[in-house]
C-alpha cells in the first residue's frame, strides 16, 4: 500500500511539472506581451525620468556618461532578457494570451497609453521620496 501511494505521488508530480512546462509562455508571445504591455516605454520613461531631475548645469560630457551608465543598468537592452525570464517564469501562456487579447480592445488600448506616463509618474515619486529622505538624513546629521 505504501509503494502505491508512492506511485501516485510521484505521478500526481510528474503531470503537475508537465501541465506547468506545458502552460509556459513560448519567447514569441513573451515578446508579444512585452511589446502589447509597453515595456521598453516605460524603461524609457523611467530613464527619462532620472535624467530630468539630474542637475541643470551637469557638463554635457558627464551627462552622456550618466545616461550611458543609466542605459547599462536599468535601460530596455540592458533589462530586455531579464524581463522575459521573469514574465516567462511568472506568466501562464493563458494569462499573457488574455492580456495580449485584452490591449486590443478599446478600454486596453487606453490602459495601454496611460501605461507610459503612469510608468514615469511612479519614477517621480520614488525619486521625489528618496530626494526627502536623504534630505531628513542630513538635517538629522547636522543637529
Amino acid at each position: 500500500m505504501k509503494r502505491l501511494y508512492i506511485v501516485l505521488t510521484a505521478l500526481l508530480i510528474s503531470n503537475a511539472t508537465f501541465a506547468f512546462e506545458t502552460n509556459k509562455p513560448d519567447k514569441k508571445l513573451v515578446a508579444e506581451y512585452l511589446v502589447a504591455a509597453k515595456f521598453e516605454d516605460a524603461a524609457n520613461a523611467t530613464l527619462a525620468a532620472i535624467v530630468e531631475r539630474l542637475p541643470k548645469n551637469t557638463p554635457p560630457e558627464q551627462l552622456a556618461a550618466l545616461k550611458n551608465a543609466l542605459n547599462k543598468t536599468i535601460g530596455w537592452d540592458a533589462t530586455k532578457d531579464q524581463l522575459a525570464d521573469l514574465v516567462t517564469n511568472t506568466y501562464t501562456k493563458q494569462e499573457l494570451e488574455a492580456y495580449i487579447q485584452f490591449s486590443k480592445t478599446p478600454a486596453g488600448i487606453t490602459y495601454s497609453e496611460k501605461i507610459t506616463p503612469f510608468s514615469k509618474g511612479f519614477s517621480e515619486i520614488v525619486i521625489q521620496n528618496e530626494a526627502n529622505m536623504k534630505k531628513g538624513e542630513q538635517s538629522s546629521k547636522s543637529h
